[in-house]
């Protein structure tokens, strides 16, 4: 064990032996497009199964144009809005597990100090609490505001605040669960690139990150492609920034739509772009999902020549956005996406907005509810 101070902070810090087999947690089926009004219990053989997806819940900064006046704005460096996406999801009957690809908190603008990064942390997980306190554990990866380096590192990095504040299920406050994570240790990896496998199904988290935030440069090929060649009865990978999208300077690093076809992915699951897009791209088996809507400000895609349009995008010919929502200030919309594994192997999904996302108890309506085709 390492011990280090963080301003008046002290901070201890195990290394990757934290990554070990977890133990398990009871949920229950997921009844697609109903709200819940219970906990989960645990499901029974060849039922359907459920996992939630949710990204992107960092604030907005105070040198915006807004400034501390926006409704984005918080000090603590996760969104107002956040707190409520919680909430409604830790009331969503059935979900197993939840994944969050990435910009838990603000990061960077002006500078972060390691103290400021550890509370933040802290705050984003009393935001989650409830989802932990419903028995849902939660898998996340980092983003590029996850991944900026604190003011003074010399009192600790931020991968090292990180491993210290933020755990994988069965770890301080997030729950058990039954599914082993296989942790990537290559430096190629970034620090949380992993893999875990659910009731038959291969979850895929990469970091993106691993030579720094300022842009999503790398990633381990080679884990990528050695756990998808693994057998599996389903393949999900997520990732924070997306493989496709109109946006042309805020893509992942390239290869990895590749390697995702070539490893049979059924879905990829990213944020960055803070909107909902689900997206096929021609040549490509497997589809997209851009969730950037847990309360990061969002930003409003309209769909013109057959593409989203605006002076901050490129046409992409080859692009399909299947569905999309967003929009900034009054028309923001804000949730989370449900996944569902049937026992015929089918898989569906379903994106639930928060009807009123300033309310902490506020009901959810169903988005986009499509059939997903898997691999064969």
């Amino acid at each position: 064990m390492r011990t280090w101070h963080v301003a008046a902070m002290r901070v201890q810090y195990t290394k990757a032996s934290r990554w070990v087999a977890l133990v398990v947690s009871s949920t229950s089926l997921l009844i697609a497009g109903c709200d819940k009004s219970s906990s989960p219990s645990s499901s029974s053989p060849g039922s359907s199964w459920s996992f939630a997806v949710v990204c992107d819940s960092r604030s907005s900064y105070a040198t915006d144009p807004a400034g501390t006046t926006s409704p984005y704005y918080s000090g603590d460096g996760t969104s107002p809005y956040f707190r409520n996406v919680a909430s409604a999801l830790a009331r969503e009957e059935g979900v197993e597990l939840a994944i969050f690809p990435g910009d838990l908190i603000r990061g960077k603008k002006p500078t972060m100090t390691g103290a400021e990064m550890a509370t933040d942390l802290d705050e984003w997980n009393t935001n989650m609490q409830p989802v932990y306190d419903a028995g849902i554990p939660v898998y996340y990866v980092r983003g590029n505001h996850d991944a900026y380096e604190v003011s003074d590192p010399g009192n600790g990095t931020a991968a090292e605040i990180w491993q210290a504040h933020m755990f994988q299920p069965g770890e301080g406050s997030n729950p058990a669960s039954g599914d082993v994570v296989s942790m990537d240790t290559n430096p190629l990896g970034g620090l949380t690139t992993y893999s875990f496998t659910h009731k038959g199904s291969l979850f895929l988290g990469i970091d993106e990150y691993p030579n720094g935030a300022s842009s999503a440069t790398g990633f381990d090929a080679e884990f990528v492609t050695s756990t998808l060649a693994t057998s599996a009865d389903h393949r999900f990978a997520f990732a924070h920034q997306p493989v496709w999208n109109f946006k042309s300077d805020e893509l992942g690093p390239a290869g990895l739509a590749d390697d995702l076809q070539a490893g049979k992915v059924d879905l990829y699951f990213s944020g960055h772009v803070h909107t909902y897009q689900r997206i096929a791209e021609a040549g490509y088996r497997f589809q997209e999902m851009l969730i950037g809507m847990a309360g990061a400000p969002q930003e409003d895609p309209v769909l013109v020549s057959g593409g989203l349009g605006g002076t901050q995008y490129a046409p992409d010919a080859n692009l399909t956005v299947e569905s999309y929502a967003g929009g900034a200030n009054a028309n923001a919309r804000f949730g989370y996406a449900v996944v569902t594994v049937h026992p015929d192997g089918s898989l569906t999904s379903v994106m639930k907005f928060l009807d009123h996302p300033t309310s902490p108890i506020s009901t959810v309506s169903s988005f986009d509810a499509a059939t997903v085709t898997p691999h064969p």
